[in-house]
């Protein structure tokens, strides 16, 4: 040992020496670089602002505590595995880089405290204090060999470490995180000796996987917490502990001003005015350390609480999506858009309270979620019936028409169109069964038609003029019940011909007698109905008497 008061002259050529250890600013300017075989320096408050170690090649271990150090200069292959720099001036830290052996590092009480700091590149740390800093991070995830952590009192300026991350480190045993700003912190799978939490912000703590040794482990846990509140006396805990946390909360049940509702996380506050309460904690833990203590400060808010209108945003913009009310049914969807007519006010109202805001929230999301499904229709197809010769054909689909049903039809002739060019159709629909039947709903009927038509009449009773179409020598029109139709072309030609006019087809209206009556370019086209059964007896009877007496006539007045 080299002291404040010993003549160091000629101990330079000491060269053996492998542990040395120096006192006092009289040696600040000691030259280290002759001990070529040290291994441990100890040059503790001798005031040197910088230390160059670089030609010390199996140097292991320096503790220069109290200086006004900035500055050291590394062997490049240097073996150092403990540093203890407590109290000097490395405001940057240093150059972790190269001093992958090193185990333990002190780098405590700065005389600048440092904010920040890279230790990721010390790999086989084992030891680690960082203490009185203003520190607001550390990266710990590749320190996997650390046992033992000190980093209390990183809280000056307002500033300080407010979480951190040990999961990674799995071997570590001895914690010590006391006065800070912790409001978060992961532990896993550690065999502790000790934890001292004392002092931080933490509302939770899971210490579920946490061990600690028996008969000599230590746990300080004692939490200070501000919350404010525009309710000093009736306190929503999911505020400060999180929903899925209530049941972990309890009060002192001998603390006769305090109850607690873990079902709705409400902690009532009987006394009047109150400053703070206190309550504990369920760590996870199974033994003796089961419990954190967190002291809550109450201060009151007078501002009026932000109303938070997020989720009833996304719940009107769900409601509006077509998507939301596809397939549902009208009744359903008319009762969803009521309730977000009612949430769309309440979201526009600049005065909304939160309760009003949460309640139109749960009142539409319900309503979205009672939408009712349409139900499943069978496929709809179009259903294509003709009668026998095609000249009539009703088309319509699976909800109107079977396509097992039939179309008949029969030619009559009604009284009704007595002077009249037209047809009539019997229009009847016949089942699987041959029974008679009538379409579900409207249908469209298409009637083939030898001249323009100029009328279509319903025959039921009396005539009843409907609507039709009339393209390419077919008329079509609509329909939800078959009877009798007929189709008009206009009146019948007036029998006003010459004697030798002649129509030989059969069911003529001019049948005349005569040796010229085939040669008349004015004979009168029998009234022929299509190929649908339609009758033209009685017509073609009336007409041939009508002719015969002409005939007649003509006859006798050449007679005479």
């Amino acid at each position: 040992m080299i002291t404040e008061n010993v003549d160091a002259t000629g101990v330079e050529k000491l060269t053996d020496v492998n542990i040395l250890e120096v006192k006092g600013e009289k040696h600040k300017n000691f030259d280290f670089s002759t001990f070529k075989k040290l291994e441990y320096l100890d040059i503790n408050k001798v005031g040197i602002e910088t230390l160059d170690v670089s030609a010390l090649e199996h140097l292991k271990s320096i503790k220069a505590n109290d200086n006004n150090l900035k500055e050291i200069k590394f062997n490049l292959t240097n073996k150092i595995e403990w540093l203890d720099l407590k109290g000097n001036n490395f405001t940057n830290g240093l150059d972790f880089s190269k001093l992958t052996s090193l185990k333990h590092l002190d780098l405590s009480d700065q005389k600048e405290k440092l904010k920040n700091i890279d230790i990721t590149p010390l790999v086989n740390l084992t030891e680690l204090k960082l203490e009185r800093h203003n520190l607001k991070k550390l990266d710990l995830s590749k320190n996997t060999e650390l046992l033992s952590l000190s980093l209390d009192n990183n809280k000056e300026d307002d500033m300080g470490l407010t979480e951190i991350d040990l999961s990674n480190n799995k071997k570590l045993t001895a914690i010590y995180l006391k006065e800070n700003k912790l409001s978060e912190l992961k532990l896993k799978n550690s065999l502790l000796s000790g934890l001292n939490i004392h002092g931080n912000r933490l509302t939770t703590i899971d210490l579920s996987t946490v061990e600690f040794k028996k008969y000599y482990s230590y746990f300080d846990s004692i939490q200070r917490v501000k919350y404010k509140t525009n309710n000093l006396t009736k306190i929503d805990m999911s505020k400060i502990v999180g929903k899925e946390n209530l049941d972990k909360v309890k009060v002192d049940e001998k603390d006769t001003n305090l109850s607690y509702d873990k079902n709705t996380g409400i902690l009532n506050i009987s006394s009047n005015n109150p400053k703070g309460f206190k309550y504990i904690y369920n760590t996870g833990n199974s033994g003796i350390f089961s419990a954190m203590v967190v002291n809550v400060e109450l201060e009151l808010d007078e501002t009026k609480p932000e109303v938070n209108k997020e989720a009833l945003q996304k719940a009107i913009d769900k409601a509006k999506n077509p998507e939301t009310t596809k397939g549902k049914t009208e009744e359903s969807v008319e009762a969803m858009n009521k309730v977000l007519k009612k949430a769309e006010e309440i979201l526009a109202k600049a005065d909304a309270t939160q309760e009003e805001v949460n309640k139109a929230e749960e009142e539409l999301t319900a309503s979205i979620n009672a939408l009712k499904d349409k139900p499943n229709l069978p496929k709809v197809e179009k259903v294509e019936l003709k009668n026998e010769d095609g000249s009539i054909v009703v088309e319509g689909d699976t909800n109107t028409l079977n396509k097992n049903w039939k179309v008949l039809t029969k030619g009559v002739n009604p009284s009704e169109l007595v002077g009249k060019e037209y047809d009539a159709y019997d229009i009847n629909l016949k089942d699987a069964n041959n029974g008679e039947t009538q379409p579900r709903g409207e249908v469209t009927v298409t009637i083939k038609v030898k001249l323009k038509v100029e009328k279509l009449y319903h025959i039921d009773g009396g005539l009843k003029e409907i609507p039709f179409t009339y393209e390419n020598g077919k008329i079509t029109f609509k329909t939800n019940h078959f009877s009798v139709y007929a189709v008009v072309y206009g009146n019948k030609q007036e029998d006003n011909k010459k004697p030798d006019n002649d129509n030989s087809k059969p069911g003529s209206n001019n049948n005349k007698s005569g040796k010229d009556a085939g040669k008349s370019k004015n004979s009168i086209k029998k009234n022929k109905l299509p190929k649908t059964n339609i009758s033209g007896g009685l017509s073609y009877a009336i007409t041939s008497i009508l002719a015969l007496g002409v005939a007649g006539a003509v006859g006798y007045k050449k007679k005479y």
